[in-house]
């Protein structure tokens, strides 16, 4: 920029840039990037653009250029890296006062995060439907849709969301434990119960993998570039389930059709799930995660990012995201749900 200085004092070069970045906001948004379009939609995103182009309506020197280019390249960042890479929390509660008061506290404890403020279960969902949360803060007992019906909802379309009920009747303990809720606090939210809560979360809040990513503690999901990957039949994922449990290890279609179907032959059906798997991972470039030789199957653990996987390496990252649960919605699970039981003493 300083060798260029002596042609940054007309004042056409700010208004092109500004240009340019209107532009590019647009383009983005007439694709419908996914994930992108998120960041466009958000508030932070607006006021940060909105107070870009006013800037630019007064450019005055090299100095002013500067702080132009600076804002654009920042703007770039925002749309590639805000997604994700930002703790982003959304708080519920159909009270003013208390959900202003929440809100601040909030604000002072994590000031860097994206922080969305609903009054409602039908406004938190409309928010929902335009980007995910790493954190949901839920009142209980509200008008209209209540906070334990809107924790079934969020966790059904975003499994990794970490919920905790912030509420004054401490009796819904039990709806919280039933539904895995990451944290329960009593009203008023101070800034040490947030700190407390935040410190503890059951879904550790990290930079977003690109690729495949494997959650294996709570409920068994398979993410690709954070978005969960959907085959046409459930048994597929219950497939790739049992592929990434067996930790690598080549598995004979004997044994995967006898875990699928209790000790039942279903050759024709096997053939269906293994040929979803191979063209829903083919459709996503995933065709090195999975190796098929003639008579079995296996996962090959480095093309992938999985929690368990983390847990036996003894990162601090995945034995932060163990919490006595693993694959749940599958029983035979449970041999390897016992070995992490006795391997957590170790931890």
């Amino acid at each position: 920029l300083h060798g260029l200085s002596p042609f940054l004092s007309f004042r056409v070069v700010p208004y092109f840039f500004g240009l340019f970045s209107l532009c590019f906001v647009l383009v983005a948004s007439f694709y419908e990037m996914q994930g992108y379009r998120k960041v466009i939609k958000s508030d932070f995103f607006r006021s940060f653009f909105e107070k870009f182009l006013q800037k630019s309506k007064n450019p005055c020197g090299t100095r002013v250029f500067e702080e132009k280019i600076f804002e654009i390249v920042g703007a770039f960042f925002l749309f590639f890296c805000y997604n994700g890479f930002v703790m982003k929390i959304i708080l519920v509660d159909d009270e003013k006062i208390i959900r202003e008061g929440a809100a601040s506290v909030v604000r002072k404890v994590v000031p860097e995060a994206h922080l969305v403020v609903c009054g409602s279960a039908e406004e938190a969902l409309q928010a929902i439907e335009k980007e995910s949360f790493n954190i949901a803060f839920l009142d209980v007992e509200m008008t209209g849709m209540n906070g334990i019906e809107l924790a079934h909802r969020i966790k059904k379309d975003h499994p990794g969301t970490n919920i905790i009920f912030c509420t004054a009747h401490p009796h819904y303990t039990g709806d919280a434990m039933r539904l895995h809720a990451s944290g329960y606090i009593v009203k008023p939210l101070t800034a040490d119960k947030l700190r407390t809560e935040l410190a503890e979360l059951r879904h550790p809040i990290v930079a977003p993998s690109s690729g495949l990513r494997i959650q294996c503690f709570g409920n068994f999901e398979i993410f690709f570039n954070e978005e969960p990957i959907r085959f046409k039949f459930s048994k597929t994922k219950e497939l790739v389930a049992y592929l990434v449990d067996r930790k690598g290890a080549l598995v004979n279609s004997a044994e995967i059709q006898a875990i699928l179907w209790e000790d039942e032959d279903h050759p024709s059906y096997y053939k269906q799930l293994r040929k979803d798997l191979a063209d829903t991972f083919s459709q996503l470039g995933l065709e090195d995660a999975v190796m098929v030789v003639r008579g079995g199957m296996s996962v090959v653990p480095s093309k992938m990012q999985c929690d368990f996987y983390d847990y036996l390496d003894g990162t601090p990252q995945g034995i932060n995201a163990y919490h006595g649960e693993y694959m749940q919605q599958y029983s035979w699970a449970e041999m390897t749900h016992g070995f992490l039981e006795s391997k957590s003493y170790d931890y």
